[in-house]
Formats: C-alpha cells, sequence, structure tokens
C-alpha cells in the first residue's frame, strides 16, 4: 500500500481528516478547492496513485479533485461537487482518476461485505440465496484494475481509466442487489453515493466513448 514514508503519512492524515469532514458536510461546494491540494505529485508515480485510492476510500469528490489539480472548464459535474468536466486530460489525469476508481471501487466492495457479515449472511448454494459470488467476482474486478493501474504505461491511460471506473460501478451494482433484501437504507445510501461517484468519473472525461476512442488511437497508433 501507501510507502511509511513520513510526508506519505502526512499527507495521508491530513487529507483523510479533510475528507471525513467534507463526507459529513455534504461534500465539496461550488469551486471550494482544498490548501494543500497541489502538494499532490503531478506526476502518475505509485506513490501517488497509492495516495489517491486511500483518499478516495475517504471522499470520492476529493480525491478526484487530487487527482485533476484544480478545477478545469466546463460544466459542474454534480455527484462530483466542485469537479468540472475535461474535455482533454492528460494520460497522467486519467491514470490518477483510475486510481481514484479503485478507491471507490475498494471501499464499496468493504462496505458490501461487512453488511454480510453483519446480516451473517453465508453463500448457501440453494437457488434463491443471495449470489454471493457476484461480490467476490466484483472483489477480484477491483483488485485486476487496481493492478492496471498501478503498472500502467501512459498510453494505457484511458482503457485503464476505464476498466477502473466500470469495475467500480459493478461493484455498487453487486453491493446494491445483495443489500436489497435487507433494511440498511443508510448503507445502500452510501453505495448509492459511490456508484454516481464512480460514473461520475467517466462524465469528467467526456464519457465511455471517448476513452474508448483514445484506447483505440493508442493500440493503432
Amino acid at each position: 500500500m501507501l510507502p511509511q514514508s513520513e510526508r506519505a503519512q502526512a499527507l495521508l492524515s491530513q487529507w483523510q481528516s479533510l475528507a471525513a469532514t467534507l463526507e459529513a458536510s455534504g461534500g465539496l461546494a461550488g469551486d471550494t478547492f482544498p490548501a494543500g491540494l497541489e502538494a499532490v505529485g503531478a506526476d502518475a508515480a505509485p506513490s501517488t496513485l497509492e495516495l489517491l485510492e486511500a483518499v478516495a476510500e475517504c471522499s470520492g469528490p476529493l480525491a478526484a479533485l487530487m487527482a485533476m489539480r484544480g478545477p478545469g472548464t466546463g460544466p459542474a459535474i454534480a455527484a462530483l461537487p466542485g469537479m468540472r468536466r475535461h474535455t482533454d486530460p492528460g494520460e497522467e489525469q486519467c491514470l490518477r482518476l483510475a486510481a481514484v476508481a479503485v478507491g471507490l471501487g475498494r471501499r464499496t466492495v468493504a462496505l458490501a461485505v461487512a453488511e454480510a457479515r453483519a446480516r451473517g449472511d453465508r453463500p448457501s448454494g440453494l437457488p434463491d440465496a443471495p449470489p454471493h459470488w457476484l461480490l467476490a467476482d466484483a472483489a477480484t474486478d477491483v483488485d485486476a484494475a487496481r493492478l492496471l493501474v498501478l503498472h500502467a504505461t501512459g498510453p494505457d491511460a484511458p482503457a485503464v481509466l476505464l476498466a477502473a471506473a466500470s469495475a467500480a460501478v459493478r461493484a455498487a451494482d453487486v453491493a446494491q442487489r445483495l443489500n436489497e433484501a435487507s433494511d440498511d437504507q443508510d448503507g445502500s445510501a452510501t453505495i448509492e453515493r459511490l456508484a454516481r461517484q464512480a460514473r461520475a468519473l467517466l462524465s469528467v472525461v467526456g464519457g465511455e466513448d471517448a476513452l474508448r476512442r483514445r484506447a483505440a488511437d493508442a493500440l493503432l497508433a
């Protein structure tokens, strides 16, 4: 996970605290831009990606702002308060957003697992039992996306962002499906918010089709 350097730990502690405050207060408003955000490395080094992933597990909007390093142009993205659409993000920005998607996916899977354990759910094999294998698949997809993010090169960035955001969305869909039989409205609301944030990451860069075109261009170059 995160390198155990003093700087990394200090940054993580600072932004996790800010993320928790933002989550409790409903998120970022308008063009609010947290002080000290520029301290995030401008590159897409593993340490930066792991930092973004860890912050995303606390607050998707804050991590997305960190990934893009400031407000851009275009209409605001509703599910990521303070975030605006970027029509032509660079490869490193795509990789940083992919790390944010991984963080959202990991948080979703962790929440779904915790709720299943709290309910005493266990795979029974019965035809009408909840399909817990879907949760295992979702966890595998998110972990696979994490490996792609950490080992990707620049030209791979659009395809990696698409894979990571899709894995996060699928994880949220699975969590919602498994949660349908329970009365945990708070948990369902949190999972729904995570799903909106994961989908919004794709909107930030112009949608799935734009990423697919860029991925194809890189492949055929």
